[in-house]
């Protein structure tokens, strides 16, 4: 059984015990969460939701706390001699799903 869930404005595809990296949740290591926002469920009948599965739900657990790579920015304008180097990393949660309820 697999499910497709939205989250942060990304899809998903998830099978149980699959591990993946989603944006922030906030929650400790060691906590289960649930996603709601269910957009498949696949097996061997497939419910597809409008936009989202009725009843259904993804249990994960949480593993980490984790920071992504860093990006950078930089912006130049010559004519004012002007420069500008930004840099962030991104807050990410480990994952793993133990769960899917249809």
């Amino acid at each position: 059984m697999y499910a497709v869930i939205a989250h942060s404005g990304q899809q998903f595809r998830l099978e149980e015990g699959d591990e993946l990296t989603l944006d922030r949740i906030n929650a400790e290591a060691g906590d289960t969460v649930d996603i709601d926002d269910v957009l498949l469920i696949g097996g061997d009948k497939v419910k597809v939701g409008t936009p989202t599965v009725k009843g259904a739900k993804v249990t994960v657990e949480v593993i980490a706390q984790e920071l992504g790579e860093k990006r950078s920015t930089f912006k130049y304008r010559p004519t004012r001699r002007s420069r500008v180097r930004k840099a962030q990393r991104p807050s990410l949660t480990r994952v793993k799903v133990t769960k899917i309820k249809a």
